[in-house]
């Protein structure tokens, strides 16, 4: 399944939509064919890495609209259970373990980057941080050459 360009439902969001149904008094449900529908249109998702993060994303937001603004405390309940079982979580967590080694590595890179930086025997320093006791390059100026009276 492709991901949605900005402005575009994602594909579970429009599977919700589908099995979104009127309640009394306006509170929308969710029947439990549609739930199964929505589990497994979530299912579908839980092989293919970090396009599950967007699919968890557009389900708890769903779940979260339900229940304030609608007031479907249940249709909501249920959708966070689809989302709060073993299969996704762990899915999820593999997800969280592939990035954090992509950041180790990316880590290092930068440290040895760094260390190669603070490491070379350079002459460059920034101006003014060289020692006193330097003797100044020809044609420098150095501080307190000039002594002006402090009264003219």
């Amino acid at each position: 399944m492709r991901e949605p360009r900005d402005g575009e439902l994602h594909p579970i969001g429009e599977v919700l939509a589908a099995v979104l149904q009127d309640g009394p008094d306006d509170v929308p449900i969710i029947d439990a064919e549609g739930l199964e529908f929505v589990q497994k249109a979530l299912d579908d998702y839980l092989t293919q890495g970090r396009a599950l993060l967007a699919a968890v994303d557009c389900v708890l937001t769903a779940a979260h609209l339900l229940e304030v603004e609608k007031h479907a405390e249940d249709a909501a309940r249920d959708l966070v259970a689809l989302v709060d079982r073993k299969e996704v979580i762990d899915a999820l967590i593999a997800i969280n373990k592939a990035r954090d080694a992509e950041r180790a590595s990316a880590v290092a890179r930068q440290a040895d980057r760094f260390q190669q930086f603070t490491a070379s025997e350079s002459k460059r320093r920034a101006p003014g941080t060289e020692p006193a006791d330097e003797e100044a390059p020809d044609g420098a100026v150095k501080l307190g050459n000039f002594h002006f009276p402090k009264r003219l």
